[in-house]
């Protein structure tokens, strides 16, 4: 994943906060264990400098749109398009509000030029509202916002439908929610819980008990037999809050094998609306390559993270295996070498590919998937998963063994 290490970085000094124990609230019906203030970042020049660098290298990339002034959409805004303005000799202008409350702006500026807005995080998109509306009255041009984070699976269209005058201004997030948020949960833990149930009360059970312990809850929401597609408490929206507040990953299962056209419908339509709350899904090598080469482009599936499945039950010949695993990771050597340096995993052939399910110690670029097994020694797995089976006892004992076992 492209910002990995960066967002390793923000964890380790605490810019960004993920604590599964306490959730906080990010708007008045979302929770979410993710807590992100990049204002912390100025008290780390070297990482300020790394968002601000994002930020410029968007800005400058070729065949670019160009910007006359940069204006940052809040307050806290305000460092980081100083900054910008600053390393690219762009002026900068900030709407702010006199002591009667009428806004003003601070700058010199020429009227018909075009705005580049500026903001660290965006959830609902109110205060880029007010800011591009503000700037229209004063017959400047907002062609742009930019942000290091928009926090919200709102369409642009449905965030800013029927506020703005005239027309949607494109909204840029220089970091992708879904992976940011996969980076960070899966470092907390290893852990695949197999959530075979037949009922919404059941799966919320699961998800509410195993959370401390585990990264993933992998599900088959085909099995589940009163879920609700739409309405006021829909499932796609109940498993969406779950996965926020108890700070885990949600992977459908269903396991995909027909054409990339018909496996992007299966995904992204239907009454289960996958798309709209998964992180991960299972997709079969033997639909062919067109499948994984259609998932170049992340608005293809969503965003939705992929797991690849190069057998068709446990005895698959290990030479079906290793051709299946080729087509999709060229750079992996495909033998069964055991300690693998995690270091060797690089950039793969399809990049929302980013993990296989094998039952052998293999050496690939992707992450390793394993079903756990108490005779068989899993050290070489990024992800085990585990039976629901291990999760009846009420104390979770050895659902907690596995995880203090693996955690060392």
């Amino acid at each position: 994943m492209k910002h990995k290490t960066l967002i390793s970085t923000l964890l380790n000094n605490n810019i960004i906060d993920f604590n599964k124990s306490k959730p906080q609230r990010l708007t008045s019906i979302n929770e979410s264990c993710i807590h992100i203030d990049f204002q912390r970042a100025l008290a780390f020049p070297a990482i300020q400098n790394k968002l601000c660098q994002l930020y410029c290298d968007w800005i400058t990339a070729p065949f670019g749109q160009k910007f006359d002034y940069i204006c940052p959409a809040s307050e806290n805004a305000i460092p980081m398009a100083a900054q910008i303005s600053a390393s690219l000799s762009i002026p900068l202008i900030i709407i702010k509000k006199d002591k009667s409350g009428n806004c003003i702006i601070d700058g010199n500026y020429k009227e018909t030029t075009n705005i580049l807005i500026i903001e660290n995080i965006i959830i609902t998109g109110r205060t880029c509202i007010e800011v591009i509306n503000k700037l229209r009255t004063l017959n400047l041009y907002p062609r742009q916002i930019l942000c290091l984070m928009k926090r919200s699976r709102i369409s642009l269209g449905q965030m800013f439908a029927g506020t703005l005058n005239n027309s949607i201004v494109p909204l840029i997030s220089l970091l992708n929610t879904r992976e940011v948020e996969f980076i960070i949960k899966l470092q907390a833990s290893k852990l695949c819980v197999d959530a075979d149930v037949s009922t919404m009360a059941e799966l919320i059970n699961i998800i509410q008990k195993t959370s401390p312990w585990v990264s993933i809850i992998k599900t088959h929401t085909d099995m589940i037999k009163d879920f609700v597609p739409t309405g006021e408490n829909n499932s796609p929206n109940i498993l969406q809050n779950l996965k926020n507040k108890y700070g885990i990953l949600l992977w459908e299962d269903r396991k995909f094998a027909d054409t990339a056209s018909i496996t992007n419908k299966q995904i992204t339509q239907g009454i289960h609306k996958i798309s709209t709350w998964a992180d991960i899904v299972s997709v079969h090598t033997s639909s062919g390559p067109e499948v994984f080469t259609s998932t170049q482009s992340r608005d293809w599936v969503d965003g939705c993270m992929i797991f690849a499945i190069c057998h068709s039950h446990v005895n698959t010949p290990l030479d079906h295996f290793t051709k299946s695993l080729q087509m999709i990771d060229p750079l992996g050597q495909h033998t069964q070498i055991l300690n693998v340096d995690p270091d060797h995993r690089s950039h793969n052939k399809f990049k929302n590919v980013i993990g296989v399910v094998t039952d052998k110690d293999i050496q690939t670029s992707l992450l390793k998937i394993a079903s756990y097994n108490n005779s068989t020694d899993l050290k070489w797995a990024d992800i085990i998963i585990i039976g629901k089976d291990i999760i009846v006892d009420q104390d979770l004992k050895i659902l907690r063994e596995i995880f203090h076992h693996h955690s060392q």
